[in-house]
């Protein structure tokens, strides 16, 4: 082993000094001080995320057991929320409190808001929630900068009425789903995440034209037209509009029933005494329900 003393190493040319080759082992021995007045570069950043993890679990449960509402480390604070008091809503960004029992917490991160492009007949802020509605008969559509889970009402076109001197049958409502939550209406399934810069259509269909004319079916009535909200993988549809109100029978089979749709068209009146009622159209299954039957009546009087 060679063994050579100086006081200063500097390189022959240029300013880049290295010591060994790749490969090799440079010894410090015990007791020697390296002394940098320069700056180091190319040696890997400690992670010490788990360690300020576990300090501030240590801080909370010292907090804790002290009765300390409020406990301050150096670079942050542990607070066990009984409240909201304290908490400075307008300086925070995507904060959420979550109540389990009589314990609260926040929880969030910070990102920027969404940039939405829209065409909605109207919209408004609901709490947290910003909600758009199309109600024009025609198309819309919507698409967001972030994935953002949604909750989606979607109502048809309700059908015609029947015709007949006041006796036509009612139209029925338009098919109704529902994906989300809320109640009462027991939702088709669960909120749908709409994928970032997607643009989804907003279909709103048409309502029904009453009858003017008699005959089965519901006469020259005419159903609604399905709504539907698509885009990206998603289609969701309310299949079907209202259905056809029936007409005042004209010695026409069929022509008092009221036609199936979302929620069925209405059974139209009876004036011939022993005749029967009229029934009222079906409805489509988690989307509406049945028309009523429609009433009897001889010479002026209901039965």
């Amino acid at each position: 082993m060679s063994k050579v003393e100086v006081d200063q190493v500097d390189p022959q040319s240029g300013t880049t000094l290295t010591l060994g080759t790749s490969g090799d082992t440079v010894s410090i021995p015990a007791g020697v001080t390296l002394a940098n007045s320069g700056t180091a570069t190319g040696f890997p950043e400690y992670d010490d995320t788990t360690v300020q993890s576990n300090i501030a679990m240590l801080g909370f449960k010292i907090a804790v057991n002290g009765s300390l509402t409020r406990y301050n480390l150096v670079d942050q604070s542990i607070d066990e929320f009984y409240d909201t008091s304290g908490i400075d809503a307008s300086a925070s960004t995507n904060e959420k409190r979550v109540a389990a029992g009589s314990n609260y917490y926040y929880e969030g991160v910070t990102s920027a808001p969404p940039t939405r492009t829209q065409d909605a007949d109207s919209t408004g802020v609901d709490g947290d929630y910003t909600w758009f509605k199309w109600t024009g008969v025609g198309t819309g559509s919507y698409s967001s900068t972030i994935a953002q889970d949604a909750e989606i009402l979607i109502v048809a076109g309700g059908g015609g009425g029947g015709t007949g001197g006041g006796e036509g049958g009612g139209g029925g409502a338009g098919g109704l789903v529902y994906y989300g939550a809320e109640t009462p209406k027991t939702p088709d399934g669960a909120a749908q995440t709409l994928a970032a810069s997607t643009t989804y259509t907003a279909t709103v269909g048409d309502g029904g034209t009453g009858a003017t004319g008699y005959g089965s079916g519901g006469g020259n009535g005419t159903a609604g037209g399905a709504s539907t909200f698509t885009g990206g993988s998603l289609s969701l549809t309310a299949t079907v509009g209202g259905g056809i109100g029936g007409n005042y029978p004209d010695s026409c089979g069929g022509c008092g029933d009221g036609t199936a749709g979302g929620s069925g068209g209405g059974g139209g009146g009876n004036y011939q005494s022993g005749s029967g009622s009229h029934s009222g159209g079906a409805g489509t299954t988690g989307q509406g329900f049945a028309g009523g039957t429609g009433r009897n009546f001889c010479l002026g009087q209901l039965g």
